[in-house]
């Protein structure tokens, strides 16, 4: 259990010194779950994990909580991309 804590903490010093790092990654992701929610609101059909389809209301539901959710991760990664929060 050190091992694993001593290699978090370099890392979280390490994210620290380049917290941009971490805004692309959060920008990627977001902007993947917007695409993913958008196609799924588009298209009225999505794919969950573990290959579970829907359709109708219930995959728009799904979309626009990818959506949401995409945004929020986009917003957060522009923040830390730009340097208005970091993560001391």
């Amino acid at each position: 259990m050190t091992l694993y804590a001593a290699r978090n903490r370099a890392l979280s010093q390490w994210l620290q010194k380049n917290p941009q790092i971490a805004g692309v990654v959060f920008i990627l992701i977001g902007g993947f779950s917007i695409w993913t929610g958008v196609r799924a609101l588009q298209t009225g059909e999505a794919t969950l994990k573990w290959g579970i389809e829907l359709e109708g209301t219930s995959a728009r539901f799904v979309g626009g909580f990818w959506v949401l959710l995409g945004g929020g991760l986009a917003i957060l990664g522009l923040v830390l991309l730009l340097g208005i929060w970091n993560f001391s």
